[in-house]
């Protein structure tokens, strides 16, 4: 089952969730890396994805739509799942601009 999250309530789910998977769409498979999140600033509305490496920074250079997974700290707990598209790079960071975000738990 999933509840829908607003935009601009991410700064407050993440405060749920430690930490999250970056899931980036490779040549031949997708590229899951363990990352941290942040929000970025108020006005870009954006997450600031820290801890990544050249091989994802290079895999969103061309297919910036990426997925980020926050895992429930709790078993009953729900998961946050994150689309967006990658809008900027940095030293060891994405910024990722959300398209769409819901709260999951498993049936």
């Amino acid at each position: 089952m999933s509840i829908r999250v607003e935009l601009a309530d991410l700064p407050r789910a993440l405060e749920d969730h430690d930490y999250a998977f970056l899931v980036a769409q490779g040549a031949e498979r997708p590229h899951v890396l363990a990352v941290r999140v942040r929000p970025g600033s108020e006005q870009d509305g954006g997450l600031v994805v820290d801890r990544v490496g050249s091989t994802a920074t290079g895999i969103v250079a061309d297919r910036p739509a990426v997925t980020l997974v926050f895992p429930a700290r709790d078993p009953a707990g729900r998961s946050l799942i994150v689309d967006g598209e990658v809008v900027g790079t940095g030293e060891g960071t994405l910024t990722v601009a959300p398209s769409g975000a819901v709260l999951h738990r498993p049936a």
